[in-house]
């Protein structure tokens, strides 16, 4: 029953921060880093309330008024977090006593957890405060055999 190996990879993170923005810009610059909206209110949901189809509420900020900039904040939003558990079961299999066969299975998100990516962030598109995407893929398993010599 030897030869036996495990191995984990786990961790855990809080989201990235998102920054809001309007498009096209009313400030009429010729700058191309993004403009931010007025805020009005706190845009963050409290976590019982958050779902991929409304993240944060977009009517919290509104386009500022032509020629002016937003008072909105830098990171004044967060996207969801990140949790990951990364396996490895692997057995090693002697042939003689410099040679041996090594059997190993890797399991990539092995508790297959959803990873969403960062909200629209776009202030008056209708997508705004949805998320469409994800930051990582779905589970994954590699199957793997070894010859050391």
């Amino acid at each position: 029953m030897g030869g036996f190996q495990l191995a984990g990879i786990f961790v855990a993170q809080t989201g990235p921060t998102v920054n809001p923005s309007v498009d096209p810009s009313p400030a009429n610059t010729a700058d191309a880093t993004p403009i931010r909206p007025d805020r009005l209110r706190d845009g963050n949901l409290p976590s019982g309330e958050r779902s991929v189809d409304r993240w944060f509420d977009p009517t919290a900020f509104a386009p500022q008024a032509s020629f002016t900039f937003g008072n909105s904040g830098r990171n004044v939003l967060r996207a969801p977090g990140f949790i990951n558990l990364d396996l490895l079961v692997a057995r090693n299999f002697p042939i003689t006593e410099s040679k041996r066969l090594e059997l190993r299975g890797e399991f990539f998100n092995f508790t297959n957890t959803a990873h969403f990516g960062k909200p629209n962030a776009v202030i008056g598109r209708p997508a705004a405060g949805s998320i469409s995407g994800t930051s990582s893929p779905n589970r994954q398993v590699q199957i793997g055999l070894k010859f050391i010599f």
